[in-house]
């Protein structure tokens, strides 16, 4: 993600990546009304899937909770985050984990995040690719068999 990404709290939104550093099969589309990878055609199989995105409270007082979602077709494949106790509390938080899946040709996968303030202000998807970030490879496992 390369800038900040404003948003409102206590709803889910997509997260808009919209920055490749590499893409060997062009499957990850980046408009704006996309932001998802697809499984190209002949690469169906286990893809390790990860994301990690950092977020802030972005005038207000604290972040209650916040989750990382990767979704495959809509539905939730990995769900990662927390939700805090009042008394442990900030502005900023990082969240995000990873998911072994299998994916067939025209999955779609994108990334979903959820964060709810303290005080009900809007809430920063904060940019840049140390702190925003979504990727996934194809697992390719080899036999021999003596």
């Amino acid at each position: 993600n390369s800038a900040a990404l404003d948003n409102s709290h206590n709803t889910y939104f997509l997260a808009r990546f919209n920055t490749e550093k590499f893409d060997t099969a062009s499957a990850y589309t980046n408009t704006d009304s996309n932001y998802k990878f697809v499984v190209p055609s002949g690469q169906a199989g286990k893809y390790m899937l990860y994301t990690s995105v950092r977020v802030q409270n972005n005038v207000g007082t604290y972040i209650v909770q916040a989750f990382a979602d990767i979704r495959k077709n809509g539905n939730s494949l990995s769900y990662h985050g927390f939700d805090s106790n009042q008394s442990q509390h900030g502005r900023h938080f990082s969240v995000g984990g990873s998911i072994v899946a299998d994916l067939s040709v025209g999955d779609v996968i994108n990334v979903y995040v959820f964060v709810e303030t303290g005080d009900s202000n809007n809430m920063r998807l904060l940019g840049g690719e140390e702190s925003t970030y979504f990727g996934g490879f194809k697992l390719i496992w080899v036999y021999q068999i003596k």
